[in-house]
């Protein structure tokens, strides 16, 4: 939830499903969300990123500058023509 936030994506459409552990990979446990007490910054970061990368893709395709758009709701909008691009996050 915490990258999804970041990266602007419409919080109607994000499903959470648990991965399943493999013993291929030892013991594996979760501690009361202790991954995300003690790294919600670099999920954080990690969302922020991509949400830049996904603006400037946007800003490429619609031959605008990057700092002319903004991610939303799912969407990469250019604020002065209105043009959207999706985030699908699938």
């Amino acid at each position: 939830m915490l990258v999804a936030d970041e990266l602007g994506a419409d919080p109607s459409k994000i499903h959470l499903q648990l991965a399943p552990g493999n013993e291929a990979y030892g013991g594996q446990f979760t501690a009361v969300c202790s991954s995300t007490k003690t790294n919600w910054r670099e999920l954080r970061q990690a969302g922020a990123a991509a949400r830049e990368m996904l603006i400037q893709a946007a800003a490429t395709g619609f031959e605008v500058d990057p700092q002319q758009c903004t991610a939303s709701n799912g969407l990469v909008i250019h604020q002065e023509s209105g043009r959207q691009l999706a985030i699908n996050l699938d």
